[in-house]
């Protein structure tokens, strides 16, 4: 009887420890993130200094978040860090939220580290309905645009295909007679990433804010695309928008070089699906390109809002 009184004495002294140990375990920050409020920036496209910056390494450089911040940083804050990212426009560049946050992730150390948060899903519910944001009732760009980049972050891991209600499925063909699929006609209404013609104007000034040495060649349009303008027509009549050019090295139409000269092609990325193409107007090098609908500007190749390492391809 002594020895059950013991037994029974000892396990409500351990059970007592153990829920104390738990109270004490669920009021510390989950898995020690201490830094509740989001990271300044050192710099931003506001900022004078800004257009010191002469290629895309350099700008993303300044404008991580230090590692010893970001493995501290709550969900909530690091949320507000991604709201608050200085090149955030380039999330808008990629024909996709989906598409631009993925893209995105892959040089911005902030999303990649929010992307694999696993409280992410209840922080946006949370965000979402307090702030009771509305793209569609908005008449605040920033509010707008804070909100579609939520929205896309909450949907991320849903299905990115971006329909086009109003193009027509088409094709042309490789200077060697390969077909490759495009969509002809589209529309304002095939531009899902910002679907309120209110805020374009606005969207293309933050663009060019972010990158000021570029130029402007042509406005903004929905019919044609990077790749439809860099390996089919430069011309600004050019109706078709097109997926991947990869048929036209596929084909042998265009081979690899590395002696630049004008009229060359320009990927960027993987080169049997490119995140982006260009076309090369100057040997100095300059190119030209379609960013998104947004219209064709002139840049040198590793400054603007596409970041993947370049390959040059001249007509065989």
């Amino acid at each position: 009887m002594q020895v059950k009184k013991i037994f029974s004495f000892l396990f409500v002294i351990l059970l007592s420890l153990n829920l104390s140990i738990t109270s004490f375990a669920a009021a510390l920050p989950e898995e020690g993130y201490t830094i509740n409020f989001p990271y300044e920036y050192p710099v931003s496209p506001d900022d004078p200094e800004w257009y010191n910056f002469t290629n895309n390494d350099d700008m993303v450089a300044a404008c991580q978040i230090p590692d010893t911040i970001l493995c501290k940083m709550t969900t909530e804050a690091l949320l507000e860090s991604v709201l608050n990212y200085p090149m955030q426009i380039d999330i808008f560049m990629h024909g996709s939220l989906n598409k631009g946050l993925l893209a995105v992730s892959e040089y911005f150390n902030g999303l990649a580290e929010l992307l694999n948060r696993r409280d992410l899903q209840n922080v946006l519910e949370t965000k979402l309905s307090t702030e009771q944001l509305d793209e569609h009732n908005s008449t605040d760009y920033e509010s707008y645009k804070r909100e579609k980049i939520m929205s896309a972050l909450y949907t991320f891991n849903l299905d990115v295909s971006n329909p086009s209600p109003n193009s027509t499925p088409d094709y042309v063909f490789t200077p060697r007679g390969s077909v490759v699929p495009v969509k002809k006609d589209c529309t304002w209404h095939d531009i899902l990433e910002i679907d309120d013609p209110n805020f374009r104007d606005e969207v293309i000034a933050e663009l060019e804010a972010e990158f000021p040495r570029a130029t402007r060649i042509s406005d903004a349009s929905p019919k044609y695309n990077c790749h439809s303008y860099a390996w089919y027509s430069q011309s600004t009549s050019n109706p078709y928008w097109m997926e991947n050019p990869y048929k036209y090295i596929e084909d042998g139409s265009y081979i690899r070089t590395g002696s630049v000269r004008v009229g060359d092609c320009v990927l960027y990325g993987a080169i049997d699906a490119p995140e982006h193409s260009a076309y090369v107007v100057s040997s100095a090098i300059l190119v030209r390109s379609k960013w998104d609908w947004k219209g064709v500007y002139e840049h040198a190749p590793n400054y603007g809002p596409y970041k993947k390492s370049t390959s040059f391809w001249t007509l065989a």
